[in-house]
């Protein structure tokens, strides 16, 4: 029997973490690391990856130095000790928010400056041929498990409950995804050669229309405009995502994620 290769996720106890975790376990050996029991050079020392995918970021508004150490600092840390290693070659897949293809069009939060400074570096360490490098875009990712404050969930509940869902002028584009895509895609990414790829949405126009839409789904509630509160990305256009990442396409379309709404709110 081959011998299963080895992947090591950082930022596993997050949202997409865990799903991709149970997701890659069917075909590979996962190594668990945990911040909190054990260093990272104690880590690869016991167990060597042959990939490394990097789901750990902060949180989207984090401070300066938050968003420094959590997007830039202990990725390098990582690159530098498997590196220092002498250990096998291993490919390191980046996982690259579409906020940061917003940047030429003035996004300017910590969050997706720093991850694109850290996209950087990383590109400039694949040119000198010390480790193979995948990066991969995500859109919005949604389902079961995530912060219930966001907007698919928070909407959805809303609506179900016979509430008013209020959002922003809502004029800002939205790409969404399911979460089981998305960790398929991430899977097709480790396999695949491409320098940059993305996992590309079953849907992708703006906040208002979805909205608008769920409700007619969800048959219940009120969705309520505010035009008072404008979102920082309202005026930035539709961002154009790299090509899809080779040998995947998402299972959930665009209807069946309106057809399953009345069963999101209860997995959220």
């Amino acid at each position: 029997m081959k011998k299963k290769e080895k992947v090591l996720v950082l930022g596993g106890n997050g949202f997409i973490g865990t799903h991709l975790i149970s997701k890659l376990s069917e075909n590979f050996e996962m190594i668990t690391f945990n911040r909190t029991e054990h260093s990272f050079a104690e880590t690869i020392s016991k167990d060597f990856p042959d990939f490394v995918i990097n789901c750990s970021a902060s949180n989207v508004n984090a401070q300066p130095i938050e968003s420094f150490e959590a997007n830039i600092e202990f990725q390098m840390e990582c690159i530098k000790l498997l590196l220092n290693s002498g250990r096998q070659p291993f490919k390191w897949v980046q996982i690259a928010s579409y906020f940061e293809l917003q940047i030429s069009f003035g996004r300017r939060d910590n969050y997706s400056l720093d991850k694109q400074i850290c996209r950087s570096l990383l590109h400039r360490i694949e040119e000198s041929h010390q480790i193979k490098l995948t990066t991969i875009f995500l859109p919005h990712i949604f389902g079961e498990g995530e912060n219930a404050n966001r907007f698919i969930p928070y909407t959805t509940k809303a609506l179900q409950n016979g509430n008013i869902a209020e959002i922003s002028q809502g004029e800002q584009f939205l790409p969404i995804l399911g979460v089981e895509d998305c960790c398929s895609a991430i899977g097709a990414a480790i396999l695949t050669d491409q320098l940059t790829c993305s996992a590309t949405p079953i849907w992708y126009d703006r906040v208002n229309r979805l909205a608008f839409m769920m409700e007619n789904a969800i048959s219940r509630g009120v969705v309520k405009i505010n035009l008072e509160r404008e979102s920082i990305d309202n005026s930035f256009p539709r961002v154009e995502f790299p090509p899809t990442v080779k040998n995947w396409t998402p299972k959930m379309t665009f209807n069946d994620f309106l057809s399953q709404l009345p069963l999101n709110e209860m997995k959220i």
